[in-house]
């Protein structure tokens, strides 16, 4: 008797099941990965444009301000989504203006991700982070960054200490 090679019908169809329920199991889980990882950049993009500002506070003896950027990285807006902006700040007033030299422009917050500033343990609105020369902060309280995925519920949130240090943990929107 000839025995045939392959598979029979009934085979391929549960290995196919089996492939199907796994996909619906791993998706989501896939795609709020995705968006953590997002969120994880996104806030790592500005943990890296504070360390640059500091830096350049400490290294150039002046003030460099962080303030939310207009749509086409000009000036400052109230609107942290557009991205920032870092500046040297010539009158320490944290508004992007006419004797201000700029050094770094971030782009616009994307994945429908929202970023807002405010000091810790409020809803008070910040509309700029400053550093001085010797590397502390020019707000006198601490300001918590946060960017949120409404869509998962999390958020990552960088806290900015008045000394001028910062950490970032995971949180909920």
């Amino acid at each position: 008797m000839k025995k045939n090679k392959g598979f029979t019908l009934v085979e391929i169809l549960v290995v196919a099941s089996i492939i199907s329920i796994t996909l619906a199991i791993g998706m989501p889980s896939l795609k709020n990965a995705t968006k953590k990882n997002t969120m994880a950049g996104q806030i790592n993009s500005f943990i890296g444009l504070t360390n640059y500002a500091r830096s350049e506070a400490i290294k150039r003896g002046t003030t460099i301000s962080i303030c939310a950027s207009n749509t086409n990285g000009t000036a400052c807006s109230t609107i942290w989504n557009n991205g920032a902006i870092a500046f040297i700040d010539s009158n320490s007033n944290g508004t992007f203006e006419g004797g201000d030299t700029l050094l770094r422009v971030t782009g616009n917050i994307i994945g429908g991700n929202t970023f807002k500033a405010v000091i810790s343990g409020t809803t008070t609105t910040v509309s700029s982070i400053g550093y001085i020369s010797s590397g502390g902060s020019t707000n006198t309280s601490n300001v918590d960054i946060t960017v949120c995925s409404p869509t998962i519920h999390a958020s990552r949130i960088l806290t900015i200490t008045a000394s001028g240090q910062t950490k970032s943990v995971a949180g909920t929107c």
